[in-house]
């Protein structure tokens, strides 16, 4: 189940690519609403969020509102430094490819090629994902598919021979279940799913199809099919009914009802005799940048 616990965590971070299929320049709301960065503290409670500690993501955007480029920073409070940064590459006004790039002694090394397929309205229906391997040092390829009911909501994505994940919504349009099927029978240690609340503010990653890299504490699927935010999580084995982990989310928002702060406590593992508490805040601004 450890397993299972930490692929997800992974997944979140860098395969959270399901979207609503929306026309990138319509979701425009205006530079005040722009989410342009993200600054976070981490800690451990009963001590509290690390002062000296923090990560913060900036995005860039061309004249239509468009994300071309994506860059994290990480480190001491104040000297941070870009460790990951991602080009966005645009062809009809339809996202076509992100390239990732990681730093490595000093330099940054291209290290994941991500490439989208469209149907003919306008809805993402494959991912080729092309990353670059250091245990066999060559690149691999994988592809991520993706299903819609009638409401043009993914239902379904699939990564072959590795693992299904299924999405269920509430009358809000608000993604409330989230169901992975590991497809590896060798490693199997069963299914996992994650159950979703939202408030009834705005989301800022729905607005501005903010999808790709988020720093931890935003990557999940959830935050970004979702019109409001995330107010709390709970993952357990539908098998056994364990929870594994949970998590609550308390915001500030701004005048425009977009989140300019939240504070999220998170419990894991709860399986685990001595679970750990973990806190995350996080500061959005928006804006130009």
């Amino acid at each position: 189940m450890k397993r299972i616990i930490l692929f997800w965590m992974i997944l979140a971070l860098c395969l959270n690519s399901c979207h609503k299929s929306r026309i990138v320049d319509s979701d425009y709301v205006g530079d005040e609403c722009r989410l342009w960065k993200i600054t976070q503290r981490f800690g451990f409670a009963p001590f509290g969020v690390h002062p000296n500690l923090q990560q913060y993501g900036l995005y860039h955007y061309d004249r239509n509102g468009r994300i071309i480029k994506y860059e994290f920073f990480g480190g001491i409070r104040g000297q941070e430094k870009r460790t990951i940064y991602a080009l966005y590459t645009y062809h009809d006004n339809r996202l076509t490819m992100v390239e990732v790039f990681i730093s490595q002694n000093d330099t940054f090394i291209k290290t994941c090629i991500e490439e989208y397929e469209y149907d003919t309205t306008y809805r993402l229906i494959e991912i080729t994902y092309t990353a670059f391997s250091e245990e066999t040092n060559r690149w691999i390829e994988s592809t991520q598919a993706f299903y819609y009911n009638d409401q043009n909501q993914v239902i379904k994505s699939v990564i072959p021979s590795h693992h299904e994940q299924r999405y269920y919504y509430d009358g809000s349009g608000n993604l409330v279940k989230e169901e992975l099927y590991p497809l590896y029978p060798v490693e199997y240690e069963g299914p996992l799913t994650r159950t979703y609340t939202f408030d009834n503010h705005k989301n800022p990653f729905y607005s501005h199809d903010t999808r790709f890299f988020l720093p931890l504490g935003n990557g999940n699927i959830a935050t970004q099919l979702s019109p409001n935010n995330v107010k709390a999580w709970e993952s357990y084995s539908p098998e056994t009914g364990e929870v594994v982990a949970r998590s609550t989310i308390e915001y500030v928002y701004n005048a425009h009802d977009y989140p300019s702060s939240a504070t999220e406590t998170v419990l894991s593992p709860l399986t685990d005799p001595e679970p750990s508490t973990i806190l995350w805040y996080t500061e959005y601004e928006y804006g130009l940048n």
